[in-house]
């Protein structure tokens, strides 16, 4: 899921979507991956435009997650 963020966020399509085969490889199901991408990218906008939530969601993921999100939400590509 990191990579995956960290490819979208980078507009590298390339990355991102070897993320997703390497989950699918896995047998990750495909739809607890959307799922998991719609929650971890409404973090990132939340924080992106409400940064005072960031101590809420820190409680959700783990530290790596946090950090992840928080550099995630200052990358341009996210919403641009």
């Amino acid at each position: 899921m990191r990579r995956l963020l960290g490819g979208i966020a980078k507009k590298d399509a390339a990355a991102a979507l070897a993320a997703i085969q390497e989950a699918v490889s896995q047998n990750m199901d495909a739809r607890v991956l959307a799922k998991l991408l719609i929650h971890r990218m409404r973090i990132v906008l939340l924080l992106r435009y409400a940064p005072e939530l960031a101590q809420e969601f820190a409680k959700e993921g783990s530290a790596e997650d946090a950090v992840l999100a928080k550099e995630v939400a200052k990358e341009r590509g996210v919403n641009s």
